[in-house]
C-alpha cells in the first residue's frame, strides 16, 4: 500500500499548498534520510532558493546532500533490531524540543520561565 511518506510529488505539493516561498526555511525530518516525501519537499524548497535544514541520523544520506544545514546526532545501533528506530526518534524529539524552546524564547513567547501565547488543547485519546 502506498503511503504519503513514499510519495515524492506530495512533498512538493503540500509545500505549494502552504504557499511556501524563498522567505521561508524548511526543516526536514527523516531518520533514514531516504524518505521520498521529504526529498520532494526539500527539492521544492531548494528550487525556490529557500534555506533547507535536515534532521537525520545519516549525515551522508540523500536528504543530507540536499540540505544547507545538516543536524545528524549519532545515537549508535539500536539495542534490539526490528523495532524501528526508537533511539533515533527520541533524539529527534529532544532536538525539536530544544529548537522550539529556543525559538519561543527568542520570539518573546516566554515570560519568566513560563511559555505564553499558547492555546489550551487536549487531543482526543484513542
Amino acid at each position: 500500500m502506498e503511503t504519503a511518506a513514499n510519495d515524492y510529488d506530495l512533498g512538493a505539493l503540500e509545500l505549494q499548498a502552504l504557499r511556501f516561498s524563498d522567505n521561508d526555511m524548511l526543516l526536514a525530518l527523516t531518520v533514514s534520510g531516504k524518505t521520498p516525501w521529504v526529498w520532494g519537499a526539500m527539492r521544492h524548497a531548494w528550487s525556490l532558493g529557500a534555506p533547507v535544514a535536515v534532521l537525520t541520523q545519516h549525515a551522508d544520506s540523500e536528504a543530507a546532500q540536499l540540505a544547507d544545514i545538516i543536524v545528524a546526532p549519532q545515537t549508535g545501533p539500536e539495542a534490539v533490531a526490528g523495532f524501528g528506530n526508537p533511539k533515533a526518534q527520541l533524539a529527534q524529539r529532544q532536538l525539536l524540543n530544544m529548537l522550539t524552546t529556543g525559538l519561543a524564547i527568542r520570539g518573546g513567547r516566554v515570560f519568566s520561565n513560563l511559555r505564553v501565547d499558547l492555546q489550551a488543547h487536549q487531543p482526543a485519546l484513542g
